[in-house]
């Protein structure tokens, strides 16, 4: 069982105790009171979800920046450093540069507090602004004198551009289209921007319903033709909505990506039916290694896959963002699936050549490809669409292009082709676990 499976089952434990414990106090019949226990309980659950050797802490309050802007009332907030305590109260002042995850608590989820948390999170993002584009802020870490430097790299970015446009970032970001540069800088927002998150006890039952009444919601905000319009472009979707049975994840390539085949749209929101707690421990172990290069283990060592279903599909237009809605009797039955492990793609013999040959070279021309790399039983086009769907390669201009960072073929005891990019290990990892099994 991977590392974060197991931390997010005892989350899920403590989260069943600490339900069990306020139960028994509902009698208090004051919202306020009730509202305060789900914040507590909240609050131990992102605790225990982090790890102690740095300057964590999580609090309540508002967050401001530099200009003096203060965002709404923000129920449950993971932050770095110390903050400005107001007098007399629990809660808290922080600058955005310091807030890591903000999180709006609802002990029933349905329509109504969807809509109120969404507006509040949306308040976390007018604060922030332009303040990503100062990456050189340090903030200390008491605990062991740490320097904790909140700055992004350009291969970051790349990563998950690459994971969502299918093909590389350009070297000036001013030569790409006016699409991709959209796409590009939400990137860049999406990766800075504190994790937000709504979470709730009660409400949705199951997952249908929950996709559901978030499309409703979307359609009946989107359509509007007055400024109730404005908050909803890619950057403006919760990271994670947790309902009682069910959650919805927005697949930004942080670290969720969901390919769609044969187009250029891509999967912004998929639902998931299992423990949202797994979710929640990805997203933010995730957050603190892009922000701060710290984490808690090897995420190489992670092979644990969850089953996400599409139900968002956008797309990035001079316009700006478009969205589809996937209805859950549309959805491929491979996303309802129990979660898996982790494998490379399987390829066949003419594309493990193909890969190896493009190792040794910057491109391979295709007319090269199908000239002179494919048997009389092969089909070239066929084998260029599989290794572009799977995100191995892209082509540019008549020329194949490798659109993986490290990628690394293999042939296995039984015989069988595979491939994938290790640059974050796991191929690495996945072979040495095949292979102990042959031992």
């Amino acid at each position: 069982m991977s590392t974060i499976l197991s931390i997010a089952n005892l989350l899920e434990e403590f989260k069943k105790k600490g339900l069990k414990d306020i139960d028994k106090f509902l009698l208090v019949n004051h919202g306020p009171m009730i509202g305060g226990m789900y914040e507590g309980l909240t609050k131990e659950i992102i605790e225990k979800s982090i790890f102690k050797n740095i300057d964590l802490h999580v609090v309540s309050g508002k967050i401001t920046n530099q200009n003096g802007m203060m965002s709404n009332q923000i129920d449950c907030m993971l932050v770095v450093g110390e903050g400005k305590k107001l007098p007399y109260s629990k809660e808290y002042l922080y600058d955005i540069e310091q807030v890591v995850m903000v999180v709006e608590v609802k002990k029933d989820l349905f329509s109504s507090e969807l809509s109120s948390g969404y507006d509040n999170l949306i308040s976390v993002m007018n604060v922030m602004g332009d303040s990503f584009k100062n990456t050189d802020g340090d903030l200390k870490d008491d605990t062991n004198g740490t320097v904790l430097k909140k700055k992004l790299q350009l291969s970051v970015i790349d990563v998950a551009f690459r994971d969502l446009a299918n093909k590389p970032l350009a070297t000036d970001i001013n030569t790409m289209s006016a699409e991709e540069q959209l796409l590009y800088h939400t990137m860049v927002t999406e990766a800075w921007a504190p994790l937000r998150v709504i979470f709730g006890y009660y409400g949705f039952k199951d997952e249908n319903s929950l996709r559901k009444k978030f499309i409703e919601y979307l359609q009946k905000k989107i359509s509007r033709k007055d400024k109730g319009t404005k908050g909803y472009g890619g950057s403006s979707f919760p990271n994670l909505v947790i309902a009682e049975n069910a959650s919805l994840v927005k697949t930004n390539a942080f670290p969720y990506a969901i390919r769609i085949e044969g187009t250029d749209k891509f999967c912004w929101v998929a639902s998931y039916r299992r423990n949202p707690l797994i979710l929640l421990v990805e997203l933010l172990w995730t957050k603190l290694e892009l922000l701060y290069n710290i984490s808690p283990y090897n995420f190489a060592e992670d092979l644990q896959m969850e089953a996400l279903a599409p139900l968002i599909v956008a797309k990035v237009t001079e316009n700006g963002w478009m969205y589809d809605a996937i209805p859950m009797e549309s959805i491929d039955p491979i996303y309802l699936k129990s979660d898996d492990e982790w494998m490379p793609i399987k390829i066949s013999r003419a594309e493990w050549i193909l890969l190896n040959v493009l190792g040794s070279k910057e491109f391979v021309e295709v007319d090269y490809f199908k000239n002179n790399l494919v048997g009389t039983n092969d089909n070239p086009n066929e084998i260029l669409k599989h290794l572009i769907n799977e995100g191995i390669i892209y082509v540019d201009n008549g020329q194949i292009r490798y659109l993986t960072l490290e990628c690394k073929t293999v042939i296995m005891p039984d015989g069988n082709f595979y491939a994938a990019d290790d640059s974050d290990g796991r191929l690495t990892t996945w072979i040495k676990k095949i292979m102990t099994q042959y031992r």
